[in-house]
């Protein structure tokens, strides 16, 4: 200290020190830290284990305020929420309305009877239906904000055909002189599906067309066939009789395999309708459940393509197709404002309905951009457009947006990427 430098830490502390003198330092330390200690315990008197009580506390509060926020939080519609909630309509008058419920029970999947719903355990419904041969479908009005369940019947049924029945129809379907049936009169397959189709009116229905047994037919068919080739070389006839060929004697009428596909196509050409072949009740309840399993998955993905996640673009209409019509031009210009907001991404979609009321179509903004000599005026071209906001004020478009257009517009570049 008196040579005027000032001393070290080294020097000062443990130079001079000894080694009992370092070892009272050591205790003295301890002993300040015990009093700190006391002090600390002396803030709640008689509660030595406040620190863990606190902790305790604040995990409480977390586990709380994590549980009300899940029970706070509004459940969304699924496919198996849908599924769930959805119910399979047959009309009681269905001669073999109890074999089809049991077929349906049994060709549920185990995932099926665990997310059914309480309020509707049963996926058959018992419903009169416009026509006893018809299999309808009720579902849950899917909205975006899951709230009180409004069932609604879908555009979805299955028309249900005897063969007997369906040979006469298409009998009636590909000859130009129909013949009047008992049961079915002069009806074709046509007629028969806009008979159906005015029933549901004004609902618009998708019909699929289901034929039992059909198979069976054309073994008898193919049989007959034969026995008569045999007949004629041995100059003999063949009777239809009931006990040879049971379903094709039941039908009146034979049709052959390539009358049926002339009826089927045309069927399908100017009424929309497949018609599938099935040997039996279980291929019956098979394609009842997958109907209904598709029912759900078609309105979750509705749904999922009005609410949308997706962080490029914009909530609402940017996730649908747009609708174009030719002829009257309508769908152009919500076409256009969807390419804009894809632009803009979801942070200002008004920016796209201000670029859209100045130029109403893209060849009018490249107009404007080829009047234009330097690309940075073509940048800045939108810049100054006035945008109107959701919260009532105006606003510039800025440089940045109307570069990010201008590029997304006109840049060749296949790996630009907009930021």
């Amino acid at each position: 200290m008196d040579d005027g430098r000032f001393p070290s830490y080294r020097e000062d502390t443990f130079s001079d020190l000894s080694d009992d003198d370092i070892d009272t330092i050591v205790i003295v330390d301890k002993a300040e830290k015990e009093k700190k200690s006391n002090r600390r315990r002396k803030g709640i008197p008689g509660d030595p284990l406040r620190k863990n009580d606190a902790d305790d506390n604040v995990k409480g509060r977390k586990k709380a305020k994590k549980a009300s926020s899940k029970s706070d939080k509004v459940p969304r519609w699924t496919a198996e929420r849908i599924l769930s909630q959805s119910t399979i309509l047959i009309d009681p008058r269905l001669p073999y309305v109890q074999q089809l419920e049991q077929e349906i029970e049994r060709n549920l999947t185990a995932n099926m009877k665990k997310c059914r719903s309480q309020d509707y355990p049963n996926y058959v419904e018992a419903r009169c239906m416009v026509w006893k041969n018809v299999i309808g479908f009720c579902r849950p009005k899917v909205e975006p904000v899951l709230s009180e369940v409004n069932r609604v019947t879908d555009e979805e049924i299955l028309w249900i055909m005897d063969v007997q029945e369906f040979v006469k129809l298409a009998y009636n379907t590909v000859n130009a002189s129909p013949m009047d049936f008992p049961d079915v009169g002069v009806s074709s397959l046509l007629n028969r599906a806009s008979e159906l189709e005015d029933q549901f009116h004004p609902m618009k229905v998708r019909i699929t067309a289901l034929v039992l047994r059909l198979s069976v037919y054309f073994n008898d068919l193919r049989k007959y066939e034969a026995a008569s080739i045999h007949a004629r070389m041995t100059n003999k006839e063949t009777a239809l009789t009931k006990a040879r060929f049971p379903v094709l004697s039941e039908c009146k009428v034979i049709v052959s395999k390539y009358e049926v596909t002339q009826a089927l196509i045309r069927l399908q050409m100017e009424k929309n309708i497949c018609c599938y072949p099935l040997d039996g009740l279980e291929e019956v309840a098979k394609q009842a459940i997958d109907t209904c399993r598709a029912i759900a998955e078609r309105e979750y993905k509705t749904l999922r393509m009005d609410v949308h996640k997706f962080a490029f673009l914009p909530e609402g209409e940017v996730a649908k197709g747009v609708r174009v019509d030719r002829t009257t031009g309508s769908g152009f210009m919500k076409l256009w404002k969807q390419v804009l907001e894809q632009c803009f991404g979801r942070s200002f979609p008004e920016g796209a309905e201000a670029v859209a009321k100045k130029y109403g179509c893209p060849r009018a903004l490249l107009e404007a951009y080829d009047k234009l000599s330097s690309v940075e005026e073509k940048e800045t071209l939108l810049a100054n457009l006035v945008v109107e906001t959701k919260n009532g004020f105006n606003r510039r478009l800025g440089e940045a947006y109307s570069k990010k257009v201008f590029l997304a517009l006109t840049s060749k570049d296949p790996n630009l990427v907009l930021q």
